[in-house]
């Protein structure tokens, strides 16, 4: 561990996290089965659903540590100890 980060962060992964509503675990490989074949009945619908950018192999770890960095600030404004009192 490196004593000049802030923790946590995320050091590795793989892929890029499911889209919003696309049906849990099950859906999205449905989807990602769809998208492998341009030929597929609802290629099209699916394309234009998660956006043309939208690429399932992509991993940006910048990208994550900046959005971990925003939820734990999120969580220390919310924290319910500047509600106590002592």
């Amino acid at each position: 561990m490196d004593s000049n980060n802030k923790y946590p962060i995320c050091i590795s992964g793989e892929g890029n996290c499911p889209p919003e509503d696309c049906g849990g675990i099950h859906g999205f490989y449905y989807m990602l089965e769809i998208l492998k074949d341009t030929k597929h009945p609802e290629f099209n619908d699916i394309k234009s659903w998660v956006g043309k950018k939208y690429d399932p192999e992509t991993f940006d770890i910048f990208k994550i540590n900046k959005k971990m960095k925003r939820v734990k600030s999120r969580i220390k404004e919310y924290s319910l100890d500047k509600y106590m009192s002592s």
